[in-house]
């Protein structure tokens, strides 16, 4: 671990400074409580900060929201939660595209682009023999290969139903999937970036018993810190 710290900073002149007020120093806190599936900008954020820096203001205002939510005892989480967001959210801001939401979404349209292509050759096909196989592969473990003709056609044919494609319409339908299939774009990251942390913090705060109109001001006034 880093022995680094990150100090909150704060939006002025069109642009991030470090609160003058450099007020509470803490450890950063594991944020293993809001689930798998964070963004490494900020998963690895406490593997490059050890420490943090909060204005009291922040804090305070902090506290009282976690207090009306009966939240108080994760308060270390949330504070680094709130570092490692406004840390990833400004490098996004500066449009550095080699981070992962950004490759995730460009590589996730080139694989649907590909799926398209393969269903294409499946219903244009004058003889459905040509289907060899379908393997699945998961992180850990053996490749394992689907080979019966029969459940391969009918995989086949589920995704085409899924995506509204025929032997007729094949070629229209596929440009308008494409056009209407996440295009991402570049000056949006940011966006991307709280709708991905309000979905962490809805699921984490319903878990804990709140429900879903209150969930939804929590995280509205936590977006707003």
């Amino acid at each position: 671990m880093s022995n680094k710290q990150y100090q909150l900073q704060i939006f002025e002149s069109n642009k991030y400074v470090p609160f003058s007020d450099k007020g509470v120093r803490l450890e950063t806190a594991s944020l293993k409580i809001f689930g798998d599936g964070l963004i490494d900008e900020i998963k690895n954020f406490t593997n490059d900060y050890s420490e943090i820096s909060v204005p009291q203001e922040v804090l305070t205002i902090l506290e009282d929201l976690l207090d009306k939510f009966s939240l108080n005892k994760h308060k270390s989480e949330f504070l680094t939660l709130i570092c490692a967001t406004q840390s990833a959210y400004i490098l996004y801001l500066n449009d550095n595209k080699d981070l992962e939401m950004i490759t995730d979404f460009v590589h996730e349209k080139k694989i649907f682009q590909n799926l398209l292509n393969v269903l294409g050759k499946y219903l244009l096909a004058e003889d459905r023999n040509i289907l060899h196989s379908i393997s699945f592969k998961y992180k850990k473990g053996a490749t394992i290969p689907i080979k019966n003709f029969f459940i391969i056609n009918d995989i086949y044919s589920k995704l085409c139903k899924t995506y509204g494609l025929t032997k007729e319409n094949f070629y229209i339908q596929r440009e308008e999937l494409l056009i209407n299939y996440n295009n991402f774009d570049y000056e949006k990251a940011c966006e991307n970036m709280k709708h991905h942390i309000s979905k962490k913090l809805s699921n984490f705060v319903t878990n804990a018993n709140i429900n879903k109109s209150d969930a939804n001001r929590f995280v509205i006034s936590f977006l707003y810190l």
